[in-house]
């Protein structure tokens, strides 16, 4: 295991019930095998029902309503239809068609490489695009599930409590919320990353085919996460680097027994990273003319996102528990764009593990020299300052240390995804507590009091029952329908035979803002495999200004583009499905272009673009 002692079998979580002296020998490793069947069966139960919860709009709907919004959601559908395209050679990987002529244009986003793989193997089934990518969503959310749940076992916390801990992540208030924009479910790899490399540990030298494996598979893992989702792979390299310097250079047993794993495994940690950057190739090749074109973002854009410190418990006016509550308190709560809180339940209980760990009290599952005790404390502690750096007060930002001097920081937006990977820290943090708690009120005999160890049982299970409870939000999260989706794309009629591209002019779903419609042009697109020069991603090519076509202008904006980039006359693509390839009028003279982009109307869940 990754603590100082032995006894355990990797993987295993350790028994912590009555004595078994009275029971014979040979009847513990069946009793053993019954136990650990039952566990798998409970824990698989348990997150089917979960996940059947929280994907309940999908189920009940007869597969119509597709989990996201109108731009992000939709947009990740386009990408993982790209992705199954080029598997099947119709285009190229990096340069899907829009913001047309431009190239290399996949590395303005996202790639979402790893979402794509089950995607595609889905397509290749028969169901369609929207079901496919629910199904991925799905897909990933057990995988979390189940890693998270072996990562708990692997820390020795028990069993129980690692399959609440497993739903207080993975099907959390947060993570349920920000479906809407599900390019960061990616997340849900992170801990099948953290439990490769623990058993990795576990192993050792001993078996050393299998750490081998082990450490390759979390390296590839890694560099694939970072091609993938920046955000996530970003975000996980800060905390992880933060949680090991801070670890090293404070528990000097953590330090001479990573000094002595190199030593051990260096033969095994070569090859390894050797994989990890082989498979760093792609990142390299999509986004390496970005990184070293110096392309990022402003920081007086970030400082716009970023959320004030009483949005550390914006759970949203829609959670069960605590939604009411939080709408009498400030309107704001009611805004989605900023529901990137932590339940105030899961906050306590974390603010008691800290103060219990700072009073030297034994309130983790593990001696304060073990180094599962010396990861978690120094996680805790790095989420306290990650949590300062995040969140501004009336006057400043913090991370304005971090956009300046940390390499990559300076192309995220949306600090406040972050999040997503702090609440792994914290639930660890608070389920190893609730699970040391119930060892010790376990063991516990008080003479003539039996009823005070039953009631410790009782308050415990009450407290796990509350944290599970208070992760329940009733917001609808599936915007879209399917039915609707396909209806509309089906019955579009095919261009003028001489488009060679097109834009969109009119609203193609009314009512929407305009990042909605710059989609819709990407998915008409794809369908019809005619470039659009439309297109919504995390960065604008040089010259674009299309983001608006409602714009008084926005024919002008349109005739600029294909003008500087030698296009023949674009189609224009109207509502209800008419197509027109009559010359654009230009307004301007001669050699005048625009200067400034057009505004777009107002996203429901951001002031601006939500990437």
């Amino acid at each position: 295991m990754l603590g100082n002692h032995g006894g355990s079998a990797p993987g295993e979580a350790v028994s912590r019930g009555p004595s078994d002296d009275g029971d014979l020998a040979e009847e513990t490793p069946a009793r053993g095998r019954r136990g650990a069947l039952a566990f798998y069966v409970i824990a698989a139960a348990v997150g089917i029902i979960a996940s059947g919860l929280s994907f309940a709009e999908f189920f009940t709907s007869r597969f119509d309503r597709i989990a996201g919004n109108f731009g992000d959601a939709r947009l990740i559908i386009y990408l993982h239809e790209h992705w199954y395209n080029v598997y099947r050679g119709r285009e190229a990987w990096l340069s899907p068609p829009f913001f047309f002529p431009v190239k290399h244009v996949l590395a303005y986003s996202h790639t979402l490489f790893l979402q794509s793989l089950p995607y595609s193997l889905l397509r290749l089934t028969g169901l369609d695009p929207y079901v496919s990518f629910e199904a991925t969503l799905l897909l990933f959310s057990w995988v979390g599930y189940g890693a998270t749940v072996g990562l708990l076992c692997q820390l020795e916390v028990r069993r129980g409590f690692a399959i609440i801990g497993a739903v207080l992540f993975v099907f959390s208030n947060i993570l349920h919320i920000w479906i809407i924009a599900p390019q960061s479910y990616t997340i849900m790899l992170i801990p099948l990353v953290l439990l490769w490399v623990a058993k990795a540990v576990a192993y050792g030298s001993q078996r050393r085919t299998r750490t081998l494996l082990l450490l390759s598979a979390a390296g590839i893992s890694c560099s694939l996460i970072l091609f993938s989702d920046f955000y996530t792979g970003w975000f996980f390299g800060f905390f992880a680097l933060m949680v090991g310097a801070l670890a090293t250079s404070t528990h000097r047993e953590l330090r001479s027994r990573c000094i002595m794993f190199v030593r051990e495994s260096w033969s095994l940690i070569v090859p390894a990273l050797l994989a990890a950057s082989l498979a760093l190739l792609p990142f390299i090749i999509t986004y390496g003319p970005a990184i070293l074109s110096n392309q990022g973002r402003p920081f007086d854009q970030l400082a716009l996102y970023a959320l004030p410190f009483a949005d550390i418990v914006n759970v949203h006016t829609g959670n069960l528990v605590w939604g009411r509550l939080l709408g009498r308190i400030d309107a704001g709560y009611d805004n989605l764009g900023m529901a990137y809180g932590l339940p105030p339940g899961l906050l306590c209980g974390f603010v008691v593990v800290v103060a219990l760990m700072l009073a030297r009290r034994r309130v983790l599952p593990w001696e304060r020299g073990d180094l599962r005790f010396a990861l978690v404390s120094r996680s805790t502690a790095v989420v306290l300052l990650a949590w300062a750096l995040l969140f501004k007060t009336r006057h400043s930002l913090l991370w304005h240390m971090v956009w300046h001097r940390v390499p990559g920081a300076s192309a995220i937006r949306l600090t406040q995804r972050f999040q997503y990977q702090l609440s792994l820290a914290v639930v660890v943090a608070v389920v190893a507590a609730l699970s040391a708690a119930w060892d010790a009120a376990s063991r516990r005999t008080v003479p003539g009091r039996p009823l005070w160890r039953a009631m410790a049982l009782v308050a415990i299970g009450v407290a796990s029952a509350f944290l599970l409870l208070e992760q329940v939000n009733l917001v609808e999260t599936h915007w879209i329908s399917r039915r609707e989706e396909q209806d509309r794309l089906g019955a579009i009629s095919a261009p003028p035979a001489r488009c060679e591209s097109f834009f969109i002019q009119q609203a193609a779903i009314p009512r929407l803002p305009g990042i909605a419609l710059q989609v819709d042009a990407m998915l008409i697109s794809q369908r019809l495999a005619v470039p659009t020069i439309n297109g919504y991603s995390g960065f604008n090519p040089p010259g674009w200004l299309l983001g608006n076509p409602s714009h008084p202008e926005y024919l002008d904006y349109v005739a600029s583009w294909a003008s500087a980039h030698h296009l023949r006359q674009p189609c224009a693509y109207q509502v209800l499905g008419k197509w027109t390839a009559e010359p654009l009028a230009r307004r301007r003279a001669a050699g005048e272009g625009p200067q400034a982009a057009p505004p777009l109307p107002t996203n429901p869940i951001h002031p601006g673009q939500p990437r």
